[in-house]
């Protein structure tokens, strides 16, 4: 199995678009609450947007391979929350990531687009970790191990697509 390239997001709005749309519709105290939340995601996904530069780096991989779970987990309580679209009752900003394989820019509305190119790139991480990792004593069981369950993530992705 040859490794495919991340899935490169571009830079989102989400803390003034979130900011615009809790403060009309449910007040500032609330937004007030979340902004350390949205803080933290918008710092999530800036950081991962770099992730191409490590892709050989078996340490910082195991990294972004945490952080990439973490994205999905947030993009998943963002769907299950808010409504995203360029609606008046909408959170207005789209999820924008290039296509590992074209290149393509592809833009979403959706979190669960997000959430979905978060475990491809969680996947990426694990196939990832597994070419680069030095194979001597256990190595090879370990990297074995990681195929095994990138083959998992990217069996489960289109499952759970189609």
């Amino acid at each position: 199995m040859i490794s495919p390239d991340f899935r490169i997001n571009e830079p989102t709005n989400l803390k003034a678009a979130t900011m615009k749309f809790v403060q009309e519709n449910h007040g500032h105290e609330l937004w007030e609450a979340l902004q350390p939340s949205i803080d933290e995601l918008e710092s999530i996904r800036a950081e991962l947007s770099h992730a191409a530069v490590y892709k050989c780096d078996v340490e910082q991989l195991k990294k972004l391979q945490g952080l990439f779970a973490k994205n999905y987990c947030n993009s998943m309580l963002l769907n299950k929350y808010f409504s995203f679209g360029n609606g008046p009752r909408q959170i207005n900003t789209p999820f924008i990531y290039r296509d590992s394989f074209s290149q393509d820019r592809i833009s979403s509305y959706s979190p669960i687009f997000d959430a979905y190119s978060s475990k491809f790139n969680y996947g990426v991480c694990l196939s990832r970790i597994a070419c680069y990792m030095p194979l001597e004593g256990d190595g090879i069981k370990y990297a074995c191990k990681n195929m095994q369950m990138a083959a998992w993530v990217f069996h489960d992705l289109s499952e759970s697509i189609s």
